[in-house]
C-alpha cells in the first residue's frame, strides 16, 4: 500500500522567532493522519544537533500549521553561527498505518 502524499512549504532559508520557533505549512491532505516532524542540523564532524520535533494531527481537507520550537542546544547554536544548514524529515501515516516520507533540507537563520 502506498502513504499519504505529503505537500510540504519549505524555503530555501527560513527564519527562526526569537523565541526558537519554525513554522512550516503542511498542504491540505485527503484523509485523516498522524505525523512526525523532526530537525537535525548537518554537520562536519559526523552527526549533528537535533533541532526539534513536533508530533501532529492533520485533518482530512485542511492545511496544517507546524511549529517546531528549538531545543535550548539548537537555540544556543543558532545564535553563535548565526545560520545553520538543516535536514528535516516529515513522517506521515493514516488510518491503516501507511506510512510516507519526505526528507528535506534549507537554512535556518538566526532572528534578526
Amino acid at each position: 500500500m502506498t502513504g499519504p502524499r505529503i505537500v510540504l512549504s519549505v524555503r530555501k532559508r527560513m527564519r527562526a522567532t526569537k523565541g526558537g520557533r519554525v513554522r512550516f505549512t503542511l498542504g491540505s491532505i485527503r484523509e485523516a493522519t498522524t505525523g512526525i516532524l523532526s530537525l537535525r542540523s548537518t554537520s562536519r564532524r559526523g552527526g549533528g544537533v537535533a533541532l526539534g520535533t513536533v508530533s501532529f494531527r492533520a485533518r482530512p481537507g485542511r492545511r496544517a500549521v507546524l511549529r517546531v520550537t528549538l531545543t535550548r542546544k539548537a537555540g544556543a547554536a543558532l545564535r553563535r553561527a548565526r545560520r545553520l544548514e538543516v535536514r528535516g524529515t516529515v513522517i506521515l501515516r493514516d488510518a491503516a498505518g501507511n506510512a510516507s516520507i519526505k526528507p528535506f533540507a534549507f537554512t535556518l537563520v538566526a532572528p534578526a
